[in-house]
């Protein structure tokens, strides 16, 4: 039996993208999240971020319709058994699950932030700052341990962003 771990990118009521994962630890998750919130952070919208992940991706940017696109969002949202929602315009971080890890708060001690871990699994999420993505973006890209808590895909993206070289 396998874990069916997702994160999707909304943006207010749009859904932008949604990323399979497959048996991922549910701290390597949680280090995904606020790397795809840094990212999703940087884009002006919904359709900006498609065309940043597919980009980085290697992906033909016109692959799909947005109608197509929608549909593949809402078959991983109903078969995630752990969904994951990073909401951009509220700027919250939502994880559903009941079981507190303390693995959470140590991790982000590491960057000088503070998170009330129950409020987060319980489904309510946490909010983020500029600054809390600006502290996390610098940590997984300049600590090893850190940076290979999240995927390459993500990890090259926060890289091009620390150069300025990001869209």
């Amino acid at each position: 039996m396998s874990f069916r771990a997702t994160i999707a990118v909304y943006y207010g009521n749009k859904a932008a993208d949604i990323r399979y994962y497959r048996n991922w630890d549910t701290l390597n998750l949680l280090f995904e999240a606020f790397a795809t919130a840094a990212v999703a952070g940087e884009c002006v919208g919904w359709r900006a971020y498609r065309i940043r992940i597919r980009e980085a991706l290697g992906q033909d940017t016109d692959n799909y319709s947005d109608e197509e696109e929608d549909e593949i969002i809402s078959f991983y949202e109903d078969a995630s058994e752990y969904p994951i929602v990073v909401d951009v315009a509220a700027r919250r971080i939502y994880l559903q699950g009941s079981k507190r890890d303390d693995r959470y708060t140590k991790a982000f001690d590491r960057i000088d932030e503070k998170m009330n871990v129950t409020e987060l699994l319980s489904g309510s999420g946490v909010r983020y700052s500029r600054k809390m993505l600006e502290s996390f973006r610098e940590t997984v890209t300049s600590d090893s341990e850190c940076g290979e808590m999240i995927s390459k895909t993500m990890a090259s993206i926060l890289k091009g962003m620390d150069k300025g070289e990001a869209v």
